[in-house]
């Protein structure tokens, strides 16, 4: 008798789940965004709503040994960090639109790879593919100036997404590394990393070493005494930006706009010292949190630090509230299913933000829309989207039971 040959048995095959509905319409509207944008980047003029030109103009005088920051006829002054004009080199060497499109499509991928990236592993508990494809097709209008535009604020979003994600996990070297990033693009990001700092201590490290990575690599392509005046014009240029009291066309987006557009200004001292007092008492609640609950302190110290750079920040435009595009679509969705009062009333700030958010970019794109932008309808979106972040901060520390983080 022959033995019997043994039976070897197949792995069963995973069926294929279909896409949530939800996430087919952000997927719709995610393509649609990314081919009108590149078919007007080809069909258009080169240098028709964008400010891509800027950036190759300062790596060429990074290249030929210029100011980086001096006016010239025609075009806005270069307001970013003298290693960023010297990381723009490479695109100096093909056509301005394919050079174009290449930035738009690098600043597209790291902002939807690090919101995937934020919801996977960032958030208090995993999202349904619904929410999750809400939050794709919410986040998608805030993005759109930055997009067409080719501004860094999506590669700044996103490299902040990345770097809370990755801190969420306890992976502290890449996560000081991708905070670093943000805030080597406008500076002004350190904010948000300082706060996330106060959940998680580890990362600040590695975050300072990043910053000066960064601040370091000027010196690697040109001459030590010209880097070093390229960074003291740009501290210059930094100071003398000050358009808080410009035309309501120019001003900055911020709270000190709504209170010149609704009522009394503040003395500018006054509101330094309201913006500090702000920013200390989220540091607080964040260290409060991160005791009694730590896998919430994280979502919440990149909310909080998103609503600071914008509705308090130091020249906040209406592109550059993408930065709190995903916390408002997060804020919005997670509140859709209220079962109390205080669930309700958090809805009602959610939902307000985020449409006195995007009423005013979606009101763009018709004839007479930018009298909307001198309404302060923005900042005064950002700062019910950031009252909904604190309401659920304060709530988190008044009902979470202490927690040991691991």
């Amino acid at each position: 008798m022959t033995a019997a040959l043994p039976r070897f048995r197949l792995p069963p095959t995973r069926r294929a789940v279909a896409p949530h509905p939800a996430q087919r319409v952000a997927l719709v509207v995610w393509a649609v965004l990314l081919a009108g944008v590149a078919g007007r980047v080809l069909a258009g003029p080169t240098r028709s709503h964008t400010v891509v030109p800027i950036y190759l103009a300062a790596a060429e005088h990074w290249l030929a040994g210029d100011d980086l920051y001096r006016v010239a006829p025609g075009m806005d002054i270069f307001r970013n960090p003298p290693w960023f004009a010297a990381a723009f080199v490479p695109l100096t060497a093909i056509p301005e639109k394919a050079a174009g499109l290449l930035w738009r499509g690098l600043g597209a991928a790291v902002f939807l790879l690090g919101l995937r990236a934020w919801l996977r592993d960032g958030l208090p508990r995993p999202l349904t593919p619904g929410e999750t494809g809400a939050v794709f097709a919410l986040a998608a209008i805030p993005a759109v100036p930055s997009l067409n535009n080719g501004q860094t604020n999506l590669l700044l979003i996103g490299g902040l997404l990345f770097g809370a994600a990755r801190a969420a996990r306890a992976r502290y070297w890449s996560a000081g590394g991708w905070l670093a990033l943000a805030a080597g693009l406008k500076v002004y990001p350190a904010a948000v990393a300082l706060l996330i700092g106060c959940a998680r201590r580890r990362a600040l490290p590695v975050f300072a070493v990043g910053c000066v990575g960064f601040g370091v690599l000027p010196f690697l392509t040109q001459s030590p005494g010209y880097v070093v005046g390229q960074y003291a014009e740009f501290v210059r240029s930094v100071r003398a930006d000050d358009r808080a009291n410009s035309d309501p066309g120019r001003a900055p987006q911020d709270v000190f706009f709504v209170c010149r557009v609704w009522g009394q200004p503040p003395r500018r001292d006054v509101y330094l010292g309201l913006k500090l007092a702000a920013a200390a008492g989220m540091a607080g609640l964040v260290l409060l949190v991160a005791r009694r609950d730590p896998q919430a302190a994280v979502p919440l110290a990149l909310g909080l630090g998103c609503g600071w750079v914008t509705v308090l920040g130091p020249a906040t435009e209406a592109h550059t509230y993408v930065v709190l595009g995903p916390t408002a679509a997060i804020a919005l969705v997670t509140a859709l299913r209220p079962r109390s009062f205080a669930d309700c009333l958090r809805l009602s700030l959610a939902g307000c933000g985020y449409v006195l958010l995007v009423f005013p970019l979606v009101r763009d794109g018709f004839p007479g829309g930018r009298p909307y932008h001198q309404l302060a309808l923005q900042p005064i979106g950002g700062c019910l989207v950031l009252s909904a972040v604190i309401w659920s901060g304060v709530r988190n520390l008044l009902h979470a039971r202490p927690r040991v983080a691991t």
